[in-house]
Formats: structure tokens, sequence, C-alpha cells
């Protein structure tokens, strides 16, 4: 237990890392642990200037815990010539990605990815951008050092849906389920899942919990089930063995 207690989670700032948005931790196999970070900051020193920091839209972190010691690698992709990239990069410049949560399946990681664009503030609550669809990611060649990573991008769901599998995934029987935030008052959580079976073509295989509690193919909000109220876009979802129960960790629900 003393050993556990000295390998809680830290992120010192170093190899360029600066901080992050956003923190989903993901095991894999042999005792390393991936961490998915949102928009880092990187660079010689921690500045922003004119309002634009340096940042990428997502990066990674490899954790390990050996003989009780912590240890963090930071993972920022480089382009051929040395220049820093989004891990996910979008397939077009209309949008960004945030990775968020995934599952580690036969020899692959799978990470969510939400879909964002820059949208007007028009009021002093707004945050500039919107979400606009999720797609999954393959990430594979994990044996290898993680700038050599393979990743392949799968469409999920498109812009204007107002739901977007990405929240939380968690592994169970033989499917991968996937929370997603309703975007429309009581803004709830909505339950998605795709067969494991069916990863190789997850928009065709993708369904959805609805409110009579069996299961459709695609994603229908208006005919899906509140799992919760109210949802949130980010947030955990595990079992807990002690308590027998399934808990989900999330922000207080009057943010911002």
């Amino acid at each position: 237990a003393a050993k556990t207690q000295e390998c809680i989670p830290s992120f010192p700032f170093k190899q360029g890392w600066w901080g992050a948005d956003a923190a989903y931790s993901i095991p894999l196999p042999h005792g390393r642990t991936v961490w998915i970070f949102g928009d880092t900051i990187y660079g010689k020193s921690r500045q922003v200037k004119n309002d634009i920091p340096r940042m990428v839209r997502n990066s990674l972190g490899i954790s390990t815990c050996k003989g009780g010691k912590w240890n963090i690698d930071y993972v920022i992709r480089k382009s051929p010539a040395g220049h820093p990239l989004d891990f996910f990069q979008a397939r077009n410049h209309d949008y960004w990605y945030w990775a968020l949560d995934g599952f580690y399946y036969k020899g692959n990681l799978w990470v969510t990815l939400l879909q964002i664009r820059n949208a007007p503030v028009t009021t002093s609550a707004a945050l500039g951008f919107r979400t606009s669809g999720s797609d999954i990611a393959r990430v594979s060649n994990l044996s290898a050092p993680p700038q050599e990573w393979k990743v392949d991008i799968f469409p999920l769901v498109p812009d204007g849906v107002d739901a977007y599998p990405s929240a939380t995934a968690v592994v169970e029987g033989h499917y991968a389920y996937i929370f997603a935030m309703y975007e429309k008052a009581p803004r709830p959580m909505l339950l998605t899942r795709i067969p494991l079976k069916g990863l190789d073509a997850p928009k065709k295989n993708l369904q959805y919990l609805t409110k009579d509690g069996t299961w459709k193919p695609g994603l229908d909000p208006a005919d899906a089930m509140y799992v919760m109220v109210p949802g949130s876009s980010e947030m955990s979802v595990r079992y807990h063995p002690s308590l027998h129960k399934w808990v989900a960790v999330m922000m207080g629900p009057g943010f911002p």
C-alpha cells in the first residue's frame, strides 16, 4: 500500500510541456498508462504573446509506476521538420480535435475525438467555440516509441446531431460504451455503444439506448434515454468493485 501511495500522479514541467486542459488516463498492457491531454502549451518557457499561446490542441503522456516511483514522459507529435503538431490531427482546417477518453482492445488504443469549431462570441457567457461532431481514432503500433504510433481516424457522428459520443468510454462485455451529452435542455447524458467486433466500421455499427430501453442503430437524441440529468461534456464512468456500483466522476453541474 505504501508503494501505491508513493505513485500518486504528478505532472512536472519538462520536455517542453507547460500544462494542458483535460486529462483522461487509459491503462495499457505491461504497466504503462497513456494520458490524453487537451489544449497543451509548449515551448522553452511558459508565456503568451498577444493572448495567443504556443499551443497544440491535443497531446499525450506515458506514465509508469515502478518500485513505487511515478514517471511520466510527454508526447507532442512532431512534423518531419520538427514542428509541434496535434497528436490527433483534424482531417481539414475547419475544426480541431479535443481528444477525450478511450479504451484498449486487442492491441490497439481507441480514443474518442470531439470536433470543435471556432464560433463568434455573441454574449459574455459565450466561449468562442462550438462542438461540431465526433470521430474515433484507432492508435496502433503501440510497441514502438509514441512518435511512431499510427493513428487512423473514423467518422462517428456528424455535425448537427447535437449529441456527440465522446465524454467517456468504457468496455463492458462485448461492447464499448460511449457517453454523449445532448446539448439541449436539460442537457442530459445519452448512452451509445459499438460492438467490439464492429470497431472496423464504428459509424455503421453505432447503437443508442432508446427511451424504452432497447438499442437501435445510429443516434437519434430525441428518441434516446436520458441516463443522467444533467450530463457533462467531460466525465468518467467506471465500475467501483468495493461499492459494487458504477460511479461517475464529473465537474459540478453549475459550470460555468
